[in-house]
């Protein structure tokens, strides 16, 4: 959306309320008009999806561009209002049961679940009132009862799927998976990944469920996912560029077979500065790692591109071209012009002069000896290295 179209749009908007100053962030709201879909943008657009940003923007800040939880916070305003607030009417909704008495054992069950009285409240009012979801559990036997609950409890936070029966029984082979444990993933990490998923970045849930459930299957282990977990839950940008690591580890699920792979880590580089990367691989028993940056912007190169990326070339561990990754999000770039980057790196002299960037394309392209006029010419008539490490997916 462009500034214009915001600033008419905060404008109509101010003139449905006179609170917007002691309720909400402007700041905020503009960023989440610029980065958010196109649904967002027309949730946002119409006064009662305003009103619910509001809501949601001072009483739980992280849902604050979620579609789903909008859509739902826009139907009940009223309601909410009589409840005395987002969170008390929140509260009040998970505990809404049926008077029905269910089965002697799912009640055993789901008093049993790993959970706060609040959600096995809300699972315990989906069996009541969601006939198939009840049936479902009827029909297996009792350890599959206690596995279904379990599925149940990691996608709990999307109420129209989470009583789905195929995404049930993809969350429940997922969780039952024999690789699981040595992955380095359990039940409560993929919870968090889960509820991290859901906003305009999202994965679509049983691609997510899947895709893990492949990943596991290849061999992956992860390490520091909780780095990961952490940006989900910040929000804004944060939560944008976690769920695109995510979405592109789930789609690409063989780039990662047999790996490790670690998360935010930050590394040495030449001359004793420091550089955080998005995601390192490797293969056990291999000295040398795959390091990952992940862009989900509109602008390329992106800001401080070229300060980055001669970090990365003088990264300790990096000895060759194609161990770096940068993948930017198919949904916000159609094209990488690779003129624009080289023009970027040559406003840099620190560029051409450092020796080991001349080293590492020198052995990219089998040459005996590399000059700083050679390298300016490499960097400008050659696509192969660019190809290499720039993609789009």
């Amino acid at each position: 959306m462009s500034k214009l179209k915001i600033t008419t749009l905060i404008l109509g908007l101010l003139l449905t309320t006179l609170t917007l100053a002691q309720s909400c962030n402007f700041n905020k709201l503009v960023d989440d008009l610029s980065e958010s879909s196109v649904e967002f943008n027309k949730i946002i657009d119409k006064e009662e999806g305003f009103s619910a940003w509001l809501i949601l923007a001072e009483e739980a800040p992280s849902l604050r561009t979620q579609i789903e939880e909008l859509n739902l916070v826009s139907k009940h305003l009223a309601e909410i209002k009589k409840a005395g607030g987002y969170k008390i009417w929140k509260a009040k909704l998970a505990q809404s049961t049926t008077t029905d008495k269910l089965p002697e054992f799912i009640e055993k069950i789901v008093g049993n679940l790993k959970a706060d009285e609040s959600t096995q409240a809300l699972l315990r009012k989906d069996l009541n009132t969601q006939p198939e979801l009840l049936t479902l559990f009827e029909k297996a036997d009792n350890v599959k009862k206690i596995e279904l609950a379990e599925a149940w409890k990691v996608v709990n936070s999307y109420p129209g799927l989470r009583v789905s029966e195929a995404i049930l029984e993809d969350t429940r082979k997922l969780l039952t998976h024999t690789k699981l444990a040595e992955s380095g993933l359990n039940k409560e990490l993929l919870e968090q990944l889960v509820k991290g998923n859901r906003g305009a970045g999202a994965t679509e849930l049983q691609s997510l469920i899947q895709g893990y459930d492949n990943l596991i299957t290849n061999g992956v282990k992860f390490e520091n996912i909780d780095r990961l977990i952490s940006d989900l839950n910040k929000g804004g940008n944060f939560a944008e560029g976690a769920q695109w690591v995510q979405r592109y580890m789930v789609k690409n699920t063989q780039e990662f077979a047999g790996k490790t792979v670690a998360f935010e880590q930050t590394l040495s580089v030449s001359g004793n500065l420091r550089r955080r990367i998005d995601l390192i691989t490797q293969i056990d028993g291999e000295l040398k790692s795959t390091y990952y940056e992940f862009k989900s912007v509109q602008k390329v190169p992106p800001a401080n591109f070229a300060e980055q990326f001669i970090k990365d070339l003088n990264l300790d561990g990096v000895s060759e071209l194609n161990q770096l990754r940068w993948i930017f999000d198919g949904k916000k770039v159609s094209s990488l012009e690779k003129k624009a980057f080289v023009e970027e790196l040559l406003k840099r002299q620190d560029f051409l002069e450092n020796k080991k960037i001349q080293g590492l394309f020198k052995s990219y392209y089998r040459l005996d000896e590399i000059t700083q006029n050679q390298l300016k010419k490499l960097l400008e008539n050659n696509h192969e290295w660019f190809n290499e490490i720039f993609k789009i997916n």
